[in-house]
């Protein structure tokens, strides 16, 4: 089977000094179809999810080339306080801090806890 990468939405190094984020925070990404987020791994350990969204204001025009990141004020960033099926009505912070959207949990793609580091 051969894959093609159309295109990435986000890359960066993973540094030891890394830190974790203190604010559940995530990756947004998708156009005006699909809207989907990815939890922002900061350092080990942590977990690895991605969901399928919903999004208000419905005209937030996402940059297909990139992600952006959205914070969940009040939840701290741990498995426990990470979105789930339930929530339908999130408020999140583009950029930590900036404009408020609402973000409806859809589907739950991809869940893992308690990441490994390869060595």
């Amino acid at each position: 089977m051969t894959v093609e990468i159309v295109r990435i939405n986000h890359f960066r190094l993973f540094q030891p000094d890394d830190k974790k984020r203190d604010v559940l925070s995530y990756l947004l990404f998708g156009n005006g179809s699909e809207v989907f987020l990815a939890h922002y791994i900061g350092s080990y350990p942590d977990f690895d999810q991605v969901l399928a969204v919903t999004i208000e204001p419905n005209q937030l025009h996402l940059n297909e080339s990139a992600a952006t990141i959205v914070a969940i004020p009040g939840r701290d960033n741990t498995k426990l306080q990470r979105l789930l099926l339930k929530d339908r009505a999130v408020v999140a912070r583009l950029n930590g801090d900036g404009d408020a959207l609402k973000i409806g949990v859809r589907t739950l793609i991809h869940y893992e806890s308690d990441l490994e580091i390869q060595k």
